[in-house]
């Protein structure tokens, strides 16, 4: 009987006491022999060290789709692969895909695979070797050869590879290489078919965002994209797996989540900004139509339904508010007029502020020489002062602050203040 899945499992443990023999045994771990075709592969570009020569790693696209694979083989070149870990199960297959062009590849060209020791000088009887059959008159025809290992292996092997052919006129190569596979189908058990249904659904249910794609951000259309044709080819893979469908079920979802409209996205944004401003150095009337520009452009993102149309001009709209905030006008009060004279040989600085606004204002005159406030300053009406300037000479600096309901307004003037001598 053969087990799958996902399972509870309980452990009993029975025997037969006596006298100071109590005991079952100490258990360090279970293991359950593999339930299904087992293999370990060793694609051929994997090598860590090689016989040089021509030798080399090339991409290319075969019949049976592209791969990468060692090229440039001759007559007595070998590949090091180091250690590789077989696995657990008694391994007893030996698989290589490779192609084996006629018009280019030598005679009886063979791979021959060596485990745990190999001496390029003196190589010795191999564990294995595999005839490298022609298949076909190009470099593109692939093909597959399988034979039947002299004895099972399993565990960690050193493993090489030594090639061979007859080489003549314009045909020195022995094959170009993809991979080797070791593996038994002695476990061979009955796979379930592959349900695609629910990554059609999602390939159906992506049918819509595909069709206005002109609608979303370049990176997020391109990764849509991609994965869109990634889902239809494992649909129409007759030979895909369970897992391949789901995972790309998976993220053709993700990448259709992440589609937002372009118009969206920039709205976004300039919302993100937006929010960040505050009213300090704006004037009240251009920070109010920027407050109702954001609230509509806000109510426009919470509407998920919200056409391309209607974000763009949320958009533009809040983007002219933004552009339009202006710092507050000055405010102007009182006109001022600073008059130094002389009144019997003396100096003095007259400071006159006349009330120009529709509502009363404070007033203060300041200088060096002294300062005097007024309060509730009618419209109008003036606020007066003559300073008395007999310690002070040459340039004086007057500064008249008034305070109102529109603001407050600050005048600085210099004067020079008479010698009256």
């Amino acid at each position: 009987e053969t087990v799958q899945g996902t399972h509870e499992v309980f452990v009993r443990l029975s025997t037969e006491p006596y006298a100071d023999h109590p005991y079952v045994a100490n258990l360090d771990s279970l293991t359950f022999a593999p339930g299904g075709p087992t293999s370990v592969v060793v694609e051929s570009e994997a090598w860590t060290s090689n016989s040089g020569r021509g030798l080399k790693n090339e991409s290319s696209t075969w019949t049976s789709g592209p791969v990468t694979n060692v090229g440039g083989t001759a007559d007595g070149d070998w590949l090091a692969y180091g250690e590789i870990d077989l696995g657990s199960a008694a391994l007893d297959q030996l698989s290589v895909h490779y192609v084996h062009n006629s018009n280019r590849s030598g005679r009886n060209s063979a791979l021959s695979v060596y485990l745990d020791a190999f001496d390029p000088a003196n190589p010795g009887e191999p564990f294995v070797t595999v005839p490298l059959a022609n298949t076909g008159s190009s470099w593109t025809t692939d093909g597959t050869a399988v034979v039947d290992l002299p004895s099972t292996v399993r565990g960690k092997h050193q493993v090489w590879v030594r090639l061979s052919t007859e080489a003549y006129a314009d045909h020195p190569y022995v094959a170009n290489l993809d991979s080797m596979r070791f593996f038994t189908d002695a476990y061979d058990v009955e796979v379930p078919p592959t349900d695609t249904a629910a990554l059609a659904a999602v390939v159906d249910a992506a049918g819509t965002p595909e069709a206005e794609i002109a609608r979303y951000g370049r990176i997020d259309a391109r990764v849509f994209t991609r994965e869109l044709a990634a889902a239809r080819s494992v649909l129409a893979d007759a030979g895909a797996t369970q897992a391949q469908a789901d995972e790309r079920a998976r993220r053709l979802g993700l990448a259709t989540d992440q589609l937002v409209p372009a118009e969206r996205r920039r709205l976004e944004n300039l919302v993100a900004s937006a929010e960040a401003l505050t009213d300090e150095g704006y004037s009240p009337e251009s920070w109010q139509a920027f407050r109702t520009a954001l609230g509509a452009a806000t109510g426009t993102l919470d509407d998920a339904a919200a056409s391309d149309a209607a974000l763009r001009d949320a958009r533009l709209a809040l983007q002219g508010a933004v552009d339009a905030l202006e710092e507050p006008a000055d405010v102007v009060l009182v006109e001022v007029e600073v008059s130094p004279r002389c009144l019997a040989g003396k100096p003095y600085v007259a400071v006159r502020a006349v009330n120009v606004s529709d509502a009363a204002v404070d007033v203060e005159l300041a200088s060096s020489l002294g300062t005097r406030s007024f309060v509730g300053v009618a419209p109008g009406a003036s606020a007066y002062q003559s300073f008395a300037a007999r310690s002070a000479t040459g340039d004086l600096d007057v500064t008249v602050t008034a305070t109102g309901a529109d603001g407050t307004q600050t005048v600085e003037q210099v004067v020079t203040v008479p010698s009256c001598s």
